[in-house]
């Protein structure tokens, strides 16, 4: 099957199996590039931009397991400083592509998705878990999931250090609402966020500066898309 066919065939199909079919039909070992350009044709997910802004995760380290990949893959460099230094002075992109070039063989799908979340802090399997959750998701300096349907949306920093949510256009279209309802208010006061006036809606940062956990993240969007499924799962149809 052709590449393109494969495309037109997957764009029915949950996002996870998507990528993973993409991924296979390439046929060959695949590289960052190949990578990079899925994410971007099934989730409209741009990763080159998120590692130009130095959006996403706060990296302190990566996991052992890249950083042996990485080094490999400069064994022939000529580096000043240590090789730790230097790794953290790269690109997302550029570890990306390091690491895989040490690889012997093409990651799987979701193999290639764990690497993106431990790199770039764009979790690709929870993003596929909510589609036609009613949230939309900014984040990176992107919209990570949006629809015309969605009834909240999640807005993350370029760093990943604070989140906020608001009601969409839709939201208030539909319910005449323009803040969250209150049941929705006090469950996520119950996880830690609180109300912000800058922002105008409900608010949670990380208060040692470092990014909002994976954890957290999962907890916020499940709050949302449980609520969503008790008070406005109509709104979806």
């Amino acid at each position: 099957m052709h590449v393109f066919e494969a495309i037109e065939e997957i764009e029915s199909m949950p996002q996870v199996r998507a990528m993973d079919l993409y991924l296979d039909k390439l046929g060959k070992k695949v590289d960052g590039d190949d990578i990079r350009w899925t994410v971007r044709e099934i989730y409209s997910i741009n990763l080159d931009a998120v590692s130009e802004l130095d959006a996403g995760k706060q990296v302190t380290s990566y996991p052992e397991t890249i950083m042996e990949g990485v080094e490999e893959s400069l064994s022939d460099e000529q580096i000043e400083g240590t090789i730790e230094e230097y790794i953290f002075s790269l690109s997302k992109v550029e570890v990306m592509d390091l690491y895989l070039e040490s690889l012997e063989g093409t990651p799987t799908g979701a193999e290639a998705r764990v690497l993106i979340n431990d790199i770039f802090g764009v979790n690709l399997d929870g993003i596929s878990s909510l589609e036609k959750a009613g949230i939309s998701l900014f984040s990176k300096e992107q919209w990570i999931m949006q629809s015309e349907k969605d009834l909240f949306a999640v807005y993350t920093g370029v760093t990943d250090v604070d989140v906020y949510i608001l009601p969409t256009e839709y939201f208030t279209e539909q319910t005449g609402l323009t803040t969250l309802p209150e049941a929705l208010q006090e469950r996520l006061k119950a996880i830690g966020y609180s109300y912000n006036e800058d922002v105008g809606g409900y608010y949670y940062a990380e208060p040692n500066g470092e990014s909002v956990p994976d954890a957290f993240k999962g907890q916020t969007l499940g709050t949302l898309a449980g609520f969503i499924q008790e008070e406005y799962a109509e709104l979806l149809q």
